[in-house]
């Protein structure tokens, strides 16, 4: 049996915009059109809309308060300097911090004070509530999968 690639692809448009968002020069000088940053904080460019499942979604201002429910995309999140406050947890294991945390980027999310939204994958929709997300990233196949919800 063989598996659309759609829902990665989904997953991977949400990571790209956050990329370009994440490269963006905040003078706006990169892009060579006029404008600065806006005193409300949004940058030049906003909204944008991405792209996934035969649907799209518009990003109306530049996030601020980004939550994970992909421990398996956090890494990616904080590697362009996406602002994450919280992501969900894997089980702890040999490849973990003590929190479930990978050890790739666990260190970083130390760093930027990210806290564990929920452990062992469990999807908790009232823990993403209380972090009070501007932005919800999430994975729509694998072990992290949000899909179903």
């Amino acid at each position: 049996m063989r598996r659309s690639l759609r829902p990665t692809a989904a997953v991977l448009a949400a990571v790209v915009a956050l990329a370009l968002a994440g490269c963006s020069n905040s003078s706006g000088s990169d892009t060579g059109n006029e404008g600065n940053q806006t005193t409300s904080g949004s940058t030049e460019g906003w909204p944008r809309t991405v792209e996934h499942g035969g649907r799209s979604t518009e990003i109306t201002a530049k996030p601020t308060r980004i939550v994970s429910t992909s421990p398996s995309l956090t890494g990616t999140l904080l590697a362009i300097g996406a602002p994450v406050v919280a992501s969900a947890a894997t089980t702890p294991s040999g490849m973990t911090d003590s929190q479930g945390f990978f050890s790739q980027w666990s260190g970083v999310a130390a760093d930027r004070g990210v806290e564990v939204l929920y452990r062992n994958l469990e999807l908790d929709l009232d823990a993403i509530e209380t972090f009070e997300p501007d932005l919800i990233i999430g994975s729509a196949n694998g072990g992290d999968s949000t899909l179903d919800a």
